[in-house]
């Protein structure tokens, strides 16, 4: 559910600005780390994939999303958390959020080393991938 929501956060933002595409549960064939990978959520610039330029309908998209969201559910391993984190950025992501339903949490990922962690008492902004986006975690917590 969370992912879903901020999904449409994201999304709305994204197309009022005309910055780029916000998805869910979309399939990123990450050349650089061949591997695939099936975020959350992502964010893609119009400067990584033109906005003429359709989504390609084929089982993954040959592009690396700017942005990346995990949502950590109960049943996932820490050590592969950080290591998805980890394995973005070297594929070229910008940024990860790492979000904590359970302690309404979001872990912002600037690289693989510098995070800042925010509680529901704070807002989560968008630079410097999504210029001016903000939203308040109660928002998206209290979905």
């Amino acid at each position: 559910w969370l992912a879903s929501v901020l999904t449409m956060y994201l999304e709305t933002f994204a197309r009022q600005h005309q910055l780029g595409r916000a998805v869910q549960e979309m399939l990123f064939d990450l050349t650089a780390v061949q591997r695939k990978r099936r975020p959350d959520v992502a964010f893609v610039s119009y400067d990584r994939w033109p906005r003429q330029r359709r989504v390609p309908r084929t089982e993954a998209w040959e592009v690396v999303p700017n942005l990346v969201v995990e949502v950590v559910s109960p049943t996932d391993r820490v050590d592969d958390v950080v290591d998805k984190v980890a394995e973005y950025f070297r594929a070229g992501v910008e940024c990860v959020w790492v979000s904590l339903p359970s302690r309404e949490q979001v872990y912002v990922y600037e690289s693989p080393t510098q995070v800042r962690i925010l509680t529901r008492a704070d807002a989560l902004h968008g630079e410097p991938v999504l210029p001016q986006f903000q939203l308040p975690l109660t928002a998206l917590f209290d979905e």
